[in-house]
């Protein structure tokens, strides 16, 4: 999913309107998401997946926060994206969809990221 993000945003011109951030895989928290985290690593480690190292983080993909749920959410929306595409690249309006859904539901970011305006 990130690398389909990451993707589609470089190919787009890294629009401006949209925080990079926001397409950057951050890991999964050393606290709490331990096992996904090693697991991670393992799998950017593991040789021939040349695709994932383009994910690849210097603090060893330790969110320091908790991320899974937002994963989740953006895996729940990038799914039919991704199948509709069939190889094609994410339009705008497909990552501003898929990345809206990572702030916690109750928060008005992810609202405010949907809703057109100054940022997006």
């Amino acid at each position: 999913m990130f690398c389909d993000l990451k993707e589609a945003f470089e190919e787009l011109g890294r629009p401006s309107e949209i925080d990079s951030w926001y397409v950057n895989f951050a890991g999964f928290d050393g606290n709490t998401e331990s096992t996904e985290m090693a697991y991670c690593q393992y799998l950017i480690n593991a040789p021939g997946n040349s695709r994932l190292r383009y994910l690849e983080r210097g603090d060893n993909f330790n969110s320091h926060m908790a991320v899974l749920d937002g994963y989740r959410r953006m895996l729940a929306v990038w799914r039919p994206i991704h199948e509709r595409a069939l190889g094609k690249r994410f339009t705008r309006a497909d990552i501003v969809a898929i990345i809206s859904e990572r702030p916690h539901q109750d928060s008005e970011i992810g609202e405010a990221m949907r809703t057109k305006g100054p940022r997006h």
